[in-house]
């Protein structure tokens, strides 16, 4: 049914990583981002800690975090931030495969 595949194609975006003081990874731009994929109709978790229902985290490149960490253990993408943006300008959900964040082993 409609419902079902709806269900199954849900994404869910948790953020990490961000900083307030960081010239571009900000607090900010995780907002803005925050926006662009609930636009996409991804459901935007606002909390810090990780939820089991995480599909996506997003994060800077280079970060590692204890919410990444967890994310990798349990299979969400870990992805960079240029993913909600190009997505966003392609008004659907890309690949994710070219935005994963490199050397995220742990």
């Amino acid at each position: 049914s409609r419902l079902m595949l709806t269900i199954l194609l849900a994404i869910t975006i948790s953020f990490s990583g961000f900083k307030q003081s960081d010239p571009v990874y900000n607090l900010k731009f995780k907002r803005e981002c925050g926006k662009l994929a609930a636009n996409l109709g991804a459901n935007v978790l606002s909390s810090d800690k990780f939820d089991t229902a995480t599909t996506h985290i997003v994060a800077p490149p280079g970060n590692r975090t204890m919410k990444t960490l967890v994310g990798s253990l349990m299979g969400s993408w870990i992805v960079q931030p240029q993913w909600i943006v190009d997505s966003s300008n392609a008004k659907k959900f890309l690949p994710e495969k070219r935005f994963v964040l490199i050397n995220h082993r742990f």
